[in-house]
């Protein structure tokens, strides 16, 4: 079945098949296979495709490639990259949370004037 899932996955990705989702399948593949220097290339080129999926060493189908340093240090990558988009997320909340309150309300529109006190 591996043999399987390696064959189709490359034909994809020889077709033009470029996807995060699938470099992360050929990743989990050369896992599997024992391979976690190619397992590290995929991942590698998984995030450079915007991969942006959490990815720990519960991961059954990655775990055997999650000792290899250069493995590791995707993982990493990718996990790094996320925590930034959740700070920066939580930074333009705040910002907007804190500009939105200090702007003038928007014009009513013609015909529904608020009357004047």
């Amino acid at each position: 079945m591996l043999a399987d899932a390696e064959r189709q996955a490359t034909e994809h990705w020889r077709a033009g098949i470029e996807s995060g989702a699938l470099a992360v399948e050929l990743a989990a593949i050369m896992s599997m296979r024992g391979d976690a220097d190619q397992a590290a290339t995929w991942m590698q080129r998984a995030f450079e495709l915007g991969w942006r999926e959490w990815i720990d060493n519960a991961d059954p189908m990655l775990a055997p490639a999650a000792s290899n340093p250069r493995f590791q240090a995707v993982v990493k990558q990718i996990q790094d990259d996320i925590r930034r988009q959740a700070a920066e997320s939580l930074l333009l909340k705040a910002l907007f949370e804190e500009t939105v309150p200090s702007l003038p309300p928007p014009p009513h529109p013609a015909g529904n004037q608020p009357a004047p006190n």
